[in-house]
């Protein structure tokens, strides 16, 4: 009988080595990182599919729909205006595997177009690429960059992907929600023009043992200047730009499957024309598998910033706290996460001393179904010195139909709001929202 049952799990290790090789060529060979890469309509309906080695084209997409605007004119009273809009987009990319890394790049190509407004037309591009080695048994290093050029009504549009949370244990938990959320609207809507940003991500990490881990991490962030014309005031704005850079150190230990704990240290700046910050924080936190489908996490801190704006031409140094927690739960066809947290000064270079920022992200996929849903939002509040009262908000819904096994329609819907009545920046109230139909073609396979 012992033969018999050894047999029976090597042969079974053997049948079954290929789809977990495939599972992780499909977590790791995909570009992924804080802020959204895909910028053609994403189909939240398709079945999951092994992504081979190679060049392929992942999808092709055409959209028709309309955008309302909404702006002060030059006497301050809100106009609106409608417009069409058109346009389309390819994505492409090459992935590679070997035995002990894997490296993916990958560019999108869109274009929103509008018969009204020629100041709005204009293609969105996005250039990203993921470098994974395993040094040895328990080292790992990891480097990630995105370049993006993007318009208003392609950021509008920009889908974020809500994954499946991994519930198997409390560690592999705290890693996956450690970028819920999606990328706030702050600079889009205040400056409505083309959003142009370059980022770079490296880190190292150590498994210790089967309970303790560690990570060094590095990161920069810069957000390019851009000026641009508001077709509803006849105004032009200018973003100066801002830089951010900082480096982390994080220690999770796991006490049990189901509750990690871990411990925090960063250092990180800002710099721009605006204003500009350097702040150190530390802080603790705790990842818990509630139930068989529910989930959670809370993160609690203190840090220690020094800001500056170029209105003041002044520097505070002032002590803060952070945090952050998050609840979720995976349901049948559901999946709901909800974050809401308080960290330290701004990415965008105002000078604010602090950004308390709430995300929420559901998803609704029934098995063998053809239609799904998905429904993402974001809200910012920027607080202290100059942008005190400086906020935004962005919603996102797609409704997704699969017609065959390549392709899908879906009607998509976004919304953005943003105030600023902040001194320096006193750019008044805006928003943009929009409708579209869009038509997505995933071939599948790779081209060579």
């Amino acid at each position: 009988m012992k033969k018999i049952r050894s047999s029976y799990r090597t042969w079974r290790f053997r049948a079954t080595w290929p789809c977990r090789l495939a599972a992780a060529v499909l977590v790791l060979g995909v570009p992924a990182g804080i802020w959204p890469q895909a910028l053609v309509p994403q189909d939240a309906a398709a079945e999951p599919r092994e992504l081979p080695v190679g060049v392929r084209i992942n999808s092709v997409s055409a959209w028709v729909g309309r955008n309302y605007l909404l702006a002060p004119n030059a006497a301050g009273t809100p106009i609106q205006s409608y417009t069409l809009g058109y346009g389309g987009g390819v994505d492409a990319g090459l992935y590679l595997a070997g035995r002990t890394s894997r490296a993916s790049l990958d560019y999108s190509l869109g274009y929103n177009g509008t018969p009204t407004y020629a100041e709005l037309n204009g293609f969105d591009h996005n250039l990203s690429f993921s470098w994974t080695r395993s040094l040895r048994r328990t080292f790992s290093l990891s480097v990630k960059g995105t370049a993006e050029s993007i318009t208003v009504a392609g950021f509008l549009f920009q889908p974020v992907v809500n994954s499946a949370p991994d519930l198997s244990n409390a560690g592999a938990l705290a890693g996956s929600l450690a970028s819920v959320g999606t990328a706030g609207a702050t600079q889009t809507i205040l400056y409505p023009g083309r959003r142009q940003t370059a980022t770079a991500a490296a880190t190292l990490s150590h498994s210790a043992s089967r309970r303790l881990s560690w990570q060094l991490g590095m990161h920069a962030q810069r957000l390019l200047p851009s000026s641009s014309s508001d077709p509803s005031t006849q105004q032009k704005t200018g973003y100066p730009g801002a830089t951010t850079d900082g480096v982390d150190l994080s220690l999770s230990y796991s006490l049990s499957r189901r509750t990690s704990v871990g411990a925090e240290a960063s250092y990180f700046r800002t710099v721009s024309q605006l204003g500009g910050m350097q702040a150190g924080a530390g802080g603790f936190s705790m990842t818990r598998v509630l139930s068989r489908r529910w989930f959670g996490s809370a993160q609690v801190g203190y840090g220690l910033g020094d800001y500056s704006t170029a209105a003041s031409k002044t520097s505070v140094l002032r002590p803060d706290f952070t945090g952050r927690a998050t609840l979720g739960t995976s349901i049948d066809a559901h999946m709901l996460t909800v974050s809401a947290g308080q960290r330290l000064g701004d990415s965008y270079g105002f000078g604010a001393q602090r950004t308390t920022d709430a995300s929420l992200a559901w998803t609704w996929h029934p098995r063998q179904q053809k239609w799904s849903f998905q429904a993402t939002g974001a809200y910012e509040w920027l607080t202290g010195l100059e942008a005190s009262k400086i906020q935004s908000a962005v919603f996102r819904g797609f409704l997704t139909r699969r017609l065959t096994g390549t392709l899908s329609c879906a009607v998509e819907g976004g919304y953005m709001w943003g105030l600023s009545n902040s001194g320096s920046l006193n750019l008044g109230q805006q928003n943009q929202n929009g409708l579209r139909l869009s038509l997505v073609w995933r071939p599948g396979g790779t081209l060579w």
